[in-house]
């Protein structure tokens, strides 16, 4: 009987596979391929439905690529059977819209020839996928800077091209690409993650979406330059600092003004003066990898975070990754209401601010905590602290909190494994005044803020 359906009834079935499914050519066993062997009519609406040879992932970054391929078997045979199944989802494609992933293998320069070209076949591979151009919609493309050139085959041709990532390995053996950027025409591009890409020419009032993560090469000031030339600009996510006294910056570089601007991520609070976002709905300070306590400690920074904080009428969340508490206990003494905060910290002193100096703390909705690398007592004093935050003297403080989520660990112990006295405590707490107490996952992939919708972190009820 099932041989027998309409194949618009067949292809309905189809449509629950779809959902997230991609071909992974190093991991082709994955991909339902039973779904062609029911039968012949089946076989046919499965190769014939673009969608399902429309989103293919090319991965050569693991251990067999490390080395010389022209010494591995196994490397090519790799190459050679991901070069078919491309080939494959290139034609059963047709003409629908490549969501696309290619990542490259080639860390060993003996891969490459005297003429800095890599092997024959994996430029093969390469070249089907520029002769596709036409097609892209969303791209993320990890390439050896010598293995740029073969994107320039599709001279520009990008016409549906709406999200790129693009990483660029290597980038210190051609510090100056003497070839133009290929996207640099791409009419469609509105959301671009790039990674030590040196090309710095794109059409940045189209954007609405940027995640910079620049080489050497590139300074502030051309970050900021960049982003005066966006109409339109809705997240932003910078990875890069700025290890100077920011009053001295300021007579060189002037504020960029972002009206559109809902959300932002950065990564060193230094940052924060140059980014004028009066609509700003949510906000990552990823504070945590940067010493630059010298400047913390002038009174010069509290003003410039407190100028920064002080327009924000409608911000929501905000995830704050500090260095120490002296960072700490300046930005929390600045923030506005929000109704979620979230805070990665390994020192308890942090916690210490939260209670004592934030006066929007009571204000809170949400609280989300991730405390990391705590010794036992550490631990034990954050969860009395949390504690007392929510009820002090039999009173309930926190009055609009109805959810605490935590991710914990102790030196030695997996995040689960926590048994502290003050945490039982904080449990019976939030039983108590109906909090929900759930666990955490905070981070999400940067390029995910750019791509999709995603702005806040995964909440797990317990």
């Amino acid at each position: 009987m099932w041989q027998y359906l309409y194949p618009e009834l067949v292809f309905e079935v189809f449509s629950h596979f779809l959902p997230g499914l991609r071909l992974i050519a190093s991991e082709s066993d994955s991909f339902p391929w039973y779904l062609g062997h029911i039968c012949r009519g089946w076989r046919s609406v499965f190769t014939t439905t673009p969608e399902f040879w429309s989103t293919i992932r090319i991965d050569f970054d693991y251990d067999i690529f490390s080395g010389n391929w022209s010494t591995s078997r196994k490397a090519l045979t790799v190459v050679d059977r991901t070069a078919t199944l491309v080939a494959l989802c290139m034609e059963r494609g047709k003409d629908h819209p490549l969501l696309l992933e290619f990542i490259t293998g080639i860390r060993d320069s003996r891969n490459f020839d005297a003429a800095g070209s890599p092997p024959k076949r994996y430029v093969e591979i390469l070249d089907m996928l520029v002769a596709h151009s036409a097609r892209w919609w969303e791209a993320r493309i990890v390439l050896d800077a010598r293995e740029i050139p073969a994107l320039h085959k599709a001279k520009g041709y990008f016409p549906q091209l709406y999200a790129l990532q693009l990483l660029v390995s290597n980038s210190e053996t051609c510090p100056s690409l003497p070839f133009p950027n290929p996207f640099e025409h791409a009419q469609q591009l509105s959301r671009i993650s790039l990674s030590n890409v040196s090309t710095w020419h794109f059409k940045w009032s189209a954007m609405k979406a940027i995640e910079i993560h620049p080489p050497g090469a590139i300074t502030f000031q051309d970050i900021i330059d960049a982003l005066r030339e966006t109409k339109c600009l809705e997240k932003l996510v910078i990875h890069q600092s700025i290890p100077y006294d920011i009053s001295d910056m300021l007579h060189d570089i002037k504020p960029v003004t972002l009206p559109s601007l809902t959300i932002l991520y950065i990564e060193g609070a230094t940052v924060l003066p140059f980014i004028l976002s009066p609509s700003l709905r949510c906000l990552w300070i990823q504070n945590g990898y940067h010493n630059y306590e010298k400047y913390y400690s002038k009174e010069s920074f509290h003003t410039h975070v407190a100028a920064f904080f002080r327009p924000l009428q409608h911000l929501r969340f905000m995830m704050l990754a500090p260095w120490s508490g002296k960072d700490a206990r300046i930005f929390l003494q600045c923030m506005p209401r929000v109704d979620h905060l979230c805070l990665v910290t390994r020192l308890v002193d942090v916690l210490k601010s939260l209670a004592m100096t934030c006066p929007n703390a009571l204000h809170l909705q949400e609280l989300s905590l991730e405390l990391s690398e705590f010794c036992p007592h550490a631990l034990h004093e954050a969860g009395s602290i949390l504690a007392t935050m929510l009820k002090d003297n039999g009173e309930r403080r926190m009055q609009r909190i109805d959810v605490v989520s935590t991710q914990m660990s102790t030196i030695g112990n997996s995040p689960r494994d926590i048994s502290s006295p003050s945490f039982i405590q904080l449990k019976y707490i939030c039983e108590e005044l109906g909090i929900r107490l759930a666990t955490l996952s905070i981070w999400a992939h940067t390029y995910d803020l750019v791509r999709t919708s995603a702005s806040y972190p995964k909440i797990i009820s317990l």
